[in-house]
């Protein structure tokens, strides 16, 4: 083969691989176009997934407007305030969705000096609440006498009575244990204020029916209560329906049939005795909580 013949044939090859080469790197930045997309699309549909968080205790919820104010002094602005209306009340471990801030609803926030949220219940009602009121993932003890303590590795503080309903607030590095608000907890007759302490991750439920059973036998037990304080305070019918209430809930058994009993008979003499503790104005609204979103689920 003459050089000619070769010159020809190597600008020949040379355009070959020229051409294979982008092909391939047209290929390949399709390839990574599609997988950017796809990240996008997956990141955006994260971001996109609504929080949803849990009321501590019963908590207003509020619906605020901004009025303008005649200032006191002739050529000063007007004043903003806020007027609020009260538009329902949020049960215990009423699970809410945290709704976007609009630019009105921050200048609300900013005008209320507390960490306004804007939330919407299941029926749809939309209003605000401070976000101190809400935690994470609620649960009910169903292992009698859970112990909690003041924090991992600390000395146990006390012990749980089966049917306490709590809510998460974190849990440690090893996630072996859980950071919960339970509230006010009747032990022994008293009521014991348990915040911002710590379980082990058993002898709990999170199921949405042992956490609404928990709610019945705390309302019933309260009617009971009262009823035993003051005969006059409470509605008769009223405390038949709770009596039978928690008759169905020792009939049919379960894991709160034990925490039903108690309520009814009043036999929580068989708990171990605790310290009353005092909750201070940190615990009770204690603004650097670290607060779980979990949805439904095991914990």
């Amino acid at each position: 083969m003459d050089k000619g013949k070769q010159f020809k044939k190597g600008i020949f090859l040379n355009k070959e691989v020229i051409s294979r080469g982008i092909e391939i790197k047209v290929v390949l930045g399709m390839l990574l176009s599609i997988l950017s997309l796809g990240i996008t699309v997956q990141c955006k549909e994260q971001a996109d997934q609504p929080t949803y968080l849990y009321a501590k205790y019963p908590i207003a919820v509020y619906e605020y407007s901004i009025k303008q104010k005649r200032a006191k002094k002739k050529g000063d602005p007007p004043k903003q305030v806020l007027k609020k209306k009260r538009k329902d009340t949020l049960v215990k471990a009423e699970k809410v969705k945290l709704l976007p801030m609009t630019e009105q609803d921050k200048m609300i926030a900013r005008l209320s000096k507390k960490n306004l949220v804007k939330i919407e219940q299941s029926d749809g009602t939309i209003g605000y609440l401070d976000k101190k009121h809400l935690a994470g993932q609620p649960l009910v003890i169903v292992k009698d006498k859970l112990p909690y303590y003041k924090r991992p590795g600390s000395i146990k503080l006390g012990r749980l009575p089966i049917g306490t309903i709590c809510l998460t607030l974190g849990t440690n590095p090893q996630k072996t244990m859980l950071k919960v608000f339970c509230g006010y907890v009747w032990i022994n007759e008293e009521e014991v204020w348990i915040a911002n302490k710590w379980i082990p991750r058993k002898g709990y439920s999170v199921a949405t029916k042992d956490i609404d059973q928990a709610r019945m036998i705390e309302s019933a037990a309260e009617i009971i209560r009262k009823y035993r304080e003051d005969e006059a305070s409470v509605d008769e019918l009223e405390v038949e329906a709770a009596t039978n209430h928690l008759e169905v809930i020792i009939d049919t058994g379960g894991p709160l049939a034990l925490a039903a009993q108690r309520a009814l008979w009043d036999s929580a003499d068989s708990q171990d005795q605790v310290q009353a503790e005092e909750p201070s104005d940190t615990e009770k609204q204690d603004p650097n909580d670290e607060i779980g979103q979990t949805e439904d689920g095991d914990l």
